[in-house]
């Protein structure tokens, strides 16, 4: 079973992430096989600044917006770092399919 620090960890990682990606809740959820519910509980807990330490007391994230690449249409930015890119239409379960 994990901790509680690894939790919060794993949870800030997909909020960031999230943040940056411009999907819904319910979609970064369906694309990453989180529950919505228990998404929605961590964003709150961020938003309200109740994150220990990880996100500034205003509840806001520094954010890096870039220019999207004309011929991509899909990138992920795992919490390792990791990019996955698709320049197509692709389907959510082959993206969930790597994911996991």
């Amino acid at each position: 079973m994990r901790n509680k620090s690894t939790v919060h960890q794993e949870m800030f990682g997909h909020y960031q992430i999230w943040r940056q990606s411009g999907l819904s809740q319910i979609g970064f959820c369906t694309l990453h096989g989180i529950t919505f519910q228990r998404f929605n509980y961590w964003v709150r807990k961020f938003h309200s600044g109740d994150s220990k330490g990880k996100a500034p007391s205003g509840g806001f994230l520094s954010v890096a917006i870039k220019e999207p690449s004309s011929d991509c249409k899909v990138e992920i930015i795992r919490v390792d770092g990791t990019r996955i890119q698709f320049h197509g239409a692709v389907d959510a379960g082959f993206i969930k399919s790597l994911l996991d």
